[in-house]
């Protein structure tokens, strides 16, 4: 099972993680994933991307986490999504 949350505050992170952290020596395994927010509104046509393709990219770049990647749990969900997809 996963658990994705979305905290904007850095002091209530802290306080999470620090609680999560006792639940290591139960199987809780903690994978930290900063997410790029998706501007909403914005139409990436040839001319915006062509502008901004740098940023993209690197934005693109920063979120890669080699440990997700690498994992068991990435394994399982790369099973459930292509099960799904190929129903």
């Amino acid at each position: 099972m996963q658990l994705s949350l979305n905290i904007k505050d850095e002091k209530i992170l802290d306080k999470l993680l620090w609680m999560l952290e006792h639940f290591k020596s139960d199987g809780v395994e903690i994978i930290k994933n900063d997410t790029i927010e998706v501007k909403k509104n914005i139409e990436y046509t040839d001319d915006y991307i062509q502008k901004n393709w740098k940023t993209l990219v690197s934005d693109g770049l920063s979120s890669y986490d080699d440990n997700y990647y690498e994992s068991e749990q990435y394994k399982l969900d790369r099973g459930n999504h292509l099960m799904k997809k190929y129903q």
